[in-house]
C-alpha cells in the first residue's frame, strides 16, 4: 500500500494503475483497504497532490 501512496503522490501513476501494481483487481476493494489504512481515499491523494 505505501508504494502505491507513493506512485500517487509522485504522479507516476493514477489510482487504478497503482492499486494493479499492488495485486488489487478491484478498484473498489482497493479504495476500501486504501481509507481503512490512511483514512482518505486515494483520489484524495491525487487532488492533495496537484494542489
Amino acid at each position: 500500500m505505501q508504494c502505491a501512496t507513493a506512485l500517487m503522490q509522485v504522479g507516476e501513476c493514477n489510482v487504478s494503475e497503482s492499486a494493479a501494481m499492488v495485486g488489487y483487481n478491484s478498484l473498489s476493494a482497493f479504495g476500501t483497504a486504501f481509507k481503512a489504512e490512511y483514512g482518505v481515499s486515494p483520489h484524495q491523494v491525487l487532488v492533495n497532490r496537484i494542489e
